[in-house]
């Protein structure tokens, strides 16, 4: 079959409400190098989902539901079968409905056998918070197997992180997709942001935390992500002619790493090694990048704050040549 989309839906501030996303998170892990497989997240349903199926040729959504069956439980449903927390809205049309609207619009949609709605019973979808409940958490496991199924994954791609366990945590060497935009506003960097901007912003940023030692870029690799370090240490080296790797600078909490993910060619130019555990929040570039191109004040923070890390990485490499000499 062609082009599949794994789209996972929810609210990444509320329990329950962000099961779809921490399902999303996972696949996209297990199905990296899948170029007829994307795996996407949104917040909304209604006409918006029916957009993002658009010139796909089998659809997977992955939602909270509520029926009132035991909290935990992965639900498989067709379209026109009982709506998750965003198939249906009290303040836009329905999926099937906005699926008809979409085909007489002249939009190459997915027929309705193709489309396919994993849905987690949610407990409690009304109380803010960033982990989900234990029975639902638990099903996290179960939901990305039964998507990997209808995917005809008879079992999950070798990798170095299991199925079992939590999902929705801060666990050491894995990402949590989807954070609080409320954390991104702790930062100069998105001042004067607004809130819709500051929301597309978190929808592609990931929060991850790796070891001291952790080698996390090296002179040359593709500016893939943007970082900002929460708490920890990472130094910046350059490699000398004699090979000898020379400190420049080491940044700290707060401090923005891999800048070169918005200046082109895109390609980082020192190397990056945390010197301590680093926690960090992770920023796909190629997306900000579209999104600074539509949003000129974010392009704008990030750029004044580029320029000010670089005068001090200058700075940086004129004191370190000096005291070479």
């Amino acid at each position: 079959m062609g082009k599949t989309l794994v789209l996972g839906l929810g609210n990444p501030l509320v329990t329950d409400d962000r099961v779809g996303l921490c399902v999303a998170a996972e696949l996209r892990r297990l199905l990296a190098g899948r170029p007829d497989v994307d795996v996407e997240e949104d917040y909304w349903g209604g006409l918006r989902l029916m957009e993002r199926m658009v010139g796909y040729d089998r659809v997977v959504v992955i939602d909270a539901i509520q029926t009132g069956a035991p909290p935990g439980t992965v639900h498989r449903l067709r379209v026109d079968a009982i709506p998750t927390q965003r198939s249906a809205s009290a303040h836009d049309v329905n999926l099937p409905t906005a699926l008809e609207l979409g085909r007489l619009a002249g939009y190459r949609l997915p027929a309705d056998e193709a489309i396919l709605l994993v849905a987690v019973e949610a407990e409690d979808i009304l109380t803010f918070g960033e982990r989900c409940t234990p029975a639902v958490e638990a099903a996290i496991g179960p939901a990305v197997q039964c998507v990997l199924e209808a995917l005809g994954v008879a079992s999950p791609p070798a990798g170095p992180l299991p199925l079992e366990g939590p999902f929705s945590g801060n666990l050491r060497d894995r990402r949590t997709t989807m954070i609080s935009p409320e954390l991104l506003r702790r930062y100069p960097y998105f001042a004067g942001i607004d809130e819709e901007c500051l929301k597309e912003v978190a929808m592609i940023a990931e929060e991850k935390t790796v070891p001291a030692g952790t080698h996390l870029f090296s002179e040359g690799d593709p500016a893939d992500w943007l970082n900002i370090i929460v708490k920890g240490e990472v130094n910046i080296q350059y490699i000398l002619g004699s090979g000898e790797k020379r400190t420049v600078d080491t940044l700290v909490d707060g401090d923005i790493l891999g800048f070169s993910a918005i200046l082109e060619p895109y390609k980082y130019t020192a190397v990056g090694t945390a010197s301590k555990d680093t926690h960090l929040i992770a920023i796909q570039a190629k997306k900000l990048r579209e999104l600074c191109e539509k949003e000129p004040l974010l392009g704008y923070r990030l750029m004044s704050q580029v320029a000010r890390l670089l005068a001090h990485r200058l700075e940086g490499a004129r004191v370190q040549l000096a005291a070479s000499d």
